[in-house]
């Protein structure tokens, strides 16, 4: 079971998407990978084409950038393979800032509660969401919010 999986909507050939500038995403569909989260962004641009980059921007026309993280970093034609069409750019600048000990904490909880099924997927799920803990926090928390809920109410 993939965490994409596990988000997407009610109709399974749709991907759970709370922002509507993240639209550009929600025709791509993955073969399992837990690799890449997409949140919004600014791009810097980069010089080299060939070297491999955890995030990069990625825009459709008249749509808004979204930021694509990859675990293992990817190449320029990696990604232009994944969306064809797209302005493809590099993002280079700083990383997020790490977790604090108690977001950390916080998280760890949070895959278990969303991922309660798929205890394999625990580590490396974490592992990605601690990359952007602010957008993970505030993903997974929603997440959890509504796997409890299903727990409860059996839906």
């Amino acid at each position: 079971m993939t965490l994409a999986s596990l988000i997407r909507k009610h109709d399974p050939e749709a991907l759970a998407n709370a922002n509507p500038a993240n639209a550009a995403n929600d025709s791509r569909r993955s073969d399992g990978s837990l690799a890449a989260l997409a949140t919004l962004s600014l791009a810097t641009p980069t010089g080299d084409e060939s070297a491999p980059v955890r995030r990069w921007s990625v825009a459709f026309p008249d749509l808004d950038p979204v930021e694509v993280v990859f675990t293992p970093e990817a190449t320029r034609a990696e990604v232009a393979a994944i969306y064809p069409g797209a302005r493809i750019e590099a993002l280079l600048g700083p990383t997020r800032r790490a977790a604090t000990s108690a977001e950390a904490a916080e998280l760890r909880a949070l895959v278990r509660v969303v991922l309660a099924d798929a205890p394999q997927e625990w580590d490396a799920v974490t592992a990605v969401a601690l990359a952007d803990p602010e957008a993970a926090l505030t993903s997974f928390r929603v997440l959890a919010a509504e796997a409890r809920e299903r727990a409860i109410w059996g839906a």
